[in-house]
């Protein structure tokens, strides 16, 4: 289940899959899942997804409404 606090990051922090996960209180697959639906986008840094503050801000904001 997805944290019930908003995530308190920065919108130019940028976090790896784990990272993403912990401030959002959910698990990997979770996230590979709302990836691949385009509800979030991942960047790619020396060969790892990557996930903007603002993108997880915005993935909280819409999700959490559900």
């Amino acid at each position: 289940m997805m944290t019930t606090r908003r995530p308190d990051v920065k919108d130019d922090d940028q976090f790896h899959t784990a990272a993403a996960c912990r401030v959002l209180g959910i698990c990997y697959n979770t996230l590979a899942k709302y990836d691949a639906l385009g509800y979030i986008d991942s960047m790619m840094r020396n060969g790892r997804k990557v996930y903007s503050g603002k993108q997880i801000k915005q993935l909280y904001d819409n999700i959490s409404i559900f």
